[in-house]
Parts: C-alpha cells; sequence; structure tokens
C-alpha cells in the first residue's frame, strides 16, 4: 500500500480565529433551529389535539373567511364579497 504524503497547512492567528467563530455560529444556528423545531412540533400536537377535542379540520379552517385573497404585491389582505 501506498503511502500518502503528509500535508502541512499553515494558517494565520486570525484565520484560526475565524474559523472558531464561524464553527461557534453554526452551532448556535443549529440550536435555534431545533429549538423552533421543537415549537413547530408543538403546536401542531396541538392543533391535532384541538381537533380531535372539537371535531373540526382547523387545518384547512385557518382564515377567517373563505373568500379571502393575499396580495402578495402589496402584503395587504383584500376581501372579495
Amino acid at each position: 500500500m501506498k503511502k500518502k504524503p503528509e500535508r502541512m497547512i499553515i494558517e494565520n492567528q486570525s484565520d484560526t480565529q475565524q474559523l472558531l467563530a464561524l464553527k461557534k455560529q453554526v452551532a448556535e444556528l443549529e440550536r435555534v433551529i431545533g429549538q423552533k423545531q421543537i415549537l413547530l412540533d408543538f403546536k401542531d400536537k396541538m392543533i391535532e389535539l384541538a381537533e380531535e377535542h372539537y371535531k373540526l379540520d382547523i387545518k384547512k379552517n385557518f382564515l377567517p373567511h373563505p373568500r379571502i385573497l393575499l396580495e402578495n404585491a402589496g402584503k395587504k389582505l383584500v376581501y372579495i364579497k
């Protein structure tokens, strides 16, 4: 078997510090995403339990009026009668 040649990587102190800072930032963002996922799972479970308790399909009936149209251009609700 051929032995792979060794590679030497030389980094500046600032490069190392920047890499550590980026790794810390990634870890923090992963933690935040995990917390948000827990909240989403909790809300989904609460909706599921409410649907069972009240015998409603809450996910389909989340708009206050079935004839509401959301316009993306102005980010405003337009009621159609």
